[in-house]
């Protein structure tokens, strides 16, 4: 490996730890990190490292969960997810396949996974403690559900696989990606439901 892809790994792993141990933002570290490599290292102007980076996904990403996080702050979301266990009539066992689809729903629509996932969590985790659903089972659910969605033609993760697969003359067919990918998550929650306390 050539020094400038050995030297952004070891930064990015150092910005992780840093991530970790300390609250100090990521994108932040990113920003620099970016401009450190760019600059000293590939010899890059200013206006040639703002031209790589992603501002259409950024946007996505900063928009959705904006909106979502809207939904959530006036109280959106807690009015679909009580609106679908109430479906579900007393059947506790499908209370955690509720918030598994409303997570799939969410980040079909665009909401990054974690976003997703932090926005369901506490309503979740109340429902959870008031039916005597294990926990455990409620979050892998609510993660599985997320990552069920990710990859819809609209999502952050989808519009990502889309872009980089057309830079590098890749065909990829985002429906099939979508559904398969929503298939296996949902193999991987099924699977082991039996043996959920």
């Amino acid at each position: 490996m050539p020094v400038t892809q050995i030297v952004p790994l070891v930064i990015l792993i150092i910005m992780f730890i840093v991530a970790t141990k300390w609250p100090v933002n990521i994108g932040i570290m990113g920003f620099v990190a970016a401009f450190f490599v760019g600059f000293f290292m590939l010899g890059m102007t200013d206006r040639e490292i703002l031209e790589e980076f992603p501002a259409t996904i950024f946007l996505t990403i900063v928009g959705v969960t904006f909106f979502f996080s809207m939904a959530q702050a006036n109280g959106t979301i807690d009015v679909i997810v009580r609106a679908c266990v109430k479906a579900v009539g007393g059947r506790m066992a499908l209370i955690p396949w509720v918030f598994f689809f409303i997570a799939s729903v969410l980040t079909a629509l665009g909401t990054f996974s974690p976003a997703a996932v932090a926005l369901l969590a506490p309503a979740a985790m109340l429902f959870a403690a008031e039916s005597g659903i294990s926990g455990v089972v409620m979050g892998a659910l609510i993660i599985n559900g997320a990552h069920a969605g990710g990859f819809s033609p609209i999502s952050v993760a989808g519009v990502l696989v889309r872009e980089i697969s057309e830079k590098n003359n890749f065909a990829i067919t985002p429906i099939p990606l979508f559904l398969s990918n929503y298939a296996i998550n949902l193999i991987i929650s099924i699977i082991p439901s039996s043996s959920w306390p």
